[in-house]
């Protein structure tokens, strides 16, 4: 069956507004990408969020340099925001579940991506659980 416009209908609301918002990671994969003016790749580690509070919200993607150590790069960053009482992650595929914080802010073309991420904060009931 072949979709025409006139089956088809948009929905113009947003599920995701630019700031701060608590989601978890749904999933994670590797791909290649081709480097500009060079004939040689770079492998990128890309996870896909999730909103923790609706489950029938958009997603997004947010993809990073893969590299194996380090905590100034973005996939550092990425790993001491889901990991944040860890030294060292075993395998990339554990970050599925993981919640963080992420800073979603519109790019210059409008759309909306990830610019930064951070550990989770702990709630109040948290907060008295931990002491």
């Amino acid at each position: 069956m072949q979709l025409v416009p006139e089956d088809h209908e948009y929905d113009l609301t947003d599920d995701l507004e630019p700031g701060w918002q608590t989601m978890v990671v749904l999933k994670q994969w590797t791909k290649e990408v081709a480097i500009r003016d060079s004939s040689s790749t770079a492998t990128y580690f890309v996870v896909e969020f999730g909103s923790i509070e609706n489950d029938e919200a958009e997603t997004i993607e947010y993809s990073v340099p893969l590299r194996q150590k380090g905590t100034r790069s973005r996939i550092g960053q990425l790993m001491k925001a889901l990991f944040p009482d860890q030294q060292s992650v075993k395998s990339l595929s554990d970050v599925v579940g993981k919640r963080c914080e992420v800073n979603l802010q519109e790019n210059e073309k409008g759309f909306l991506q990830v610019v930064e991420v951070r550990p989770e904060e702990p709630t109040k009931t948290q907060r008295r659980s931990t002491k």
